[in-house]
């Protein structure tokens, strides 16, 4: 192909069932992984949502200018 290839990967949320309390803040990790070959100089903040993950991939892959949202984390406790 002419075009090089674009290839992502990740992840809606984090592991949520521990078999003890644990922090919150680790049901949001969240797997993500950017290729775009020949090209080393892309890198992601760490804090970094979903929202904004997209967006920066396409601002940088497709040369847009799409705004950067608010990095928001929402939680939804479970009631079993």
């Amino acid at each position: 192909s002419r075009k090089p290839p674009l290839i992502l990967f990740f992840s809606d949320h984090g592991f949520r069932y521990y078999k003890k309390e644990t922090d919150r803040k680790y049901q949001f990790y969240n797997m993500a992984s950017v290729y775009f070959r020949g090209d080393t100089t892309f890198k992601l903040p760490d804090s970094t949502s979903n929202v904004n993950f997209v967006r920066r991939v396409f601002n940088k892959a497709f040369e847009q200018n799409l705004p950067m949202r608010k990095d928001t984390f929402y939680y939804i406790r479970r009631f079993d």
